[in-house]
C-alpha cells in the first residue's frame, strides 16, 4: 500500500452530494486514463497499490471530484473514506 503525496486541493462546497462511481468517470475523464491509471488519475485517491499502480482496482479511498474543470476534495467523500478507515480498525 501506498499514500498518495499530500496535496493541498481547494474543497468543494460542503452540501455537494457525494457519488463515487460518477465522480470516478469524470475524473477519469479529466485525468486522460482511458485504458489504465496515470499520475494525474492518482490525485483524487487516498492510497493505492504501488505494485498494481496500473491497474485501476488498485486505487482506494476516492475523496476528489471534477468541478468546475478542476479536481477538488468533496467533504462527503472525505468522511466516506473516513467512515471506511473507521470501520476497518473495529
Amino acid at each position: 500500500m501506498s499514500l498518495v503525496t499530500f496535496q493541498d486541493l481547494p474543497m468543494a462546497d460542503r452540501e455537494r452530494e457525494w457519488d463515487g462511481d460518477a465522480a470516478n468517470e469524470r475524473f477519469r475523464k479529466w485525468a486522460g486514463a482511458d485504458d489504465e491509471p496515470n499520475d494525474k488519475y492518482r490525485k483524487a485517491f487516498v492510497w493505492y497499490e504501488a505494485v498494481e499502480k496500473d491497474l485501476f482496482k488498485s486505487y482506494k479511498l476516492q475523496i476528489a471530484d471534477v468541478i468546475d474543470g478542476s479536481l477538488q476534495a468533496v467533504p462527503r467523500g472525505v468522511m466516506a473514506a473516513g467512515n471506511v478507515m473507521y470501520l476497518r480498525r473495529t
